[in-house]
């Protein structure tokens, strides 16, 4: 069970990073495109990895969708909750399964449950900074989302 709790918790912090940069920019009197639509894109992410794992299609296309915050929020929710039901549902030989799937030019790959796990969380960290980068010009006081400050401010 070590595994699960290493991803639950994972998983966990991801969920708080992405919502301390959703928050972000909730706050901002206009919501500026370029951040937005990298959100966007990391959470539509999110949701076609897992996808992939659970061997089902993905039809969620979000930073392609003009929507507003509100729903932003509800993907953002929904997704982490079936992260959290699908991470519970692992028994430890099952984060060393091979998922075999396609990406978006129909290249077939095939990684671990691991390796796809950790990818999900690395691929947020990094367009998180990225949201932190594009906002430094505007002076504003920006989220910190490293996981040593998430993992501090639990205690």
């Amino acid at each position: 069970m070590a595994m699960k709790k290493h991803y639950l918790n994972l998983f966990e912090y991801n969920h708080w990073a992405n919502l301390e940069v959703f928050d972000f920019l909730c706050s901002l009197p206009i919501t500026p495109e370029a951040p937005l639509k990298l959100l966007k894109h990391m959470i539509a992410a999110e949701e076609i990895w897992l996808s992939r794992c659970e061997n089902r299609q993905s039809t969620l296309l979000l930073w392609e969708m003009e929507v507003d915050m509100e729903t932003v929020a509800a993907v953002i929710q929904e997704i982490h909750e079936r992260q959290s039901q699908f991470l519970q549902s692992l028994q430890d030989e099952d984060f060393y399964r091979e998922v075999t799937y396609h990406n978006s030019t129909g290249k077939s790959f095939t990684n671990t449950i691991t390796d796809i796990l950790t990818h999900v969380v690395n691929h947020g960290t990094y367009h998180r900074g990225q949201i932190v980068e594009m906002s430094k010009a505007a002076k504003l006081t920006l989220p910190v989302t490293d996981f040593s400050h998430w993992t501090r401010s639990k205690k």
